[in-house]
């Protein structure tokens, strides 16, 4: 009857520590996935570089209002660059469905419908996390 009882309490701890690990593994890949959503969140980026400055530089009153100012005309320019890419990078995408969607038979045209993008996919930059093919 012992051995059947610590057999439980192992089953049981075993059972424990893999839900933990599975549990973890995925709370870990939420936890990157919103860390690196507001890393790229242009707001975010002028506090981060502010408080960064604030930090390491320990600046004046004067010094820190021209960063500010520095700080918000460059955050200005790249969220400028990064709607200008996106643009872009949609429509490419979208020429790219469109000369694929003309070779299609009736049959294969059913079945891209599935696969074409959608509209919330291309308004951000993980649409250029694409690598191009290794050549041979």
């Amino acid at each position: 009857m012992k051995i059947s009882y610590s057999w439980k309490v192992t089953g049981a701890l075993a059972a424990l520590i893999l839900l933990s690990v599975v549990v973890g593994v995925f709370l870990g890949i939420r936890l990157a996935r919103l860390k690196q959503a507001q890393a790229s969140n242009p707001a975010r980026w002028n506090e981060t570089v502010m408080k960064s400055l604030d930090q390491k530089l320990k600046p004046t009153p004067e010094q820190r209002r021209q960063f500010q100012t520095d700080i918000d005309t460059a955050v200005d320019e790249l969220k400028r660059i990064r709607e200008e890419t996106i643009q872009r990078s949609t429509k490419v995408i979208g020429k790219l469905v469109a000369d694929v969607d003309q070779r299609l038979t009736p049959e294969q045209k059913a079945a891209f419908e599935s696969m074409k993008p959608k509209a919330q996919d291309l308004n951000s930059l993980d649409v250029l996390k694409v690598e191009p093919r290794k050549k041979p």
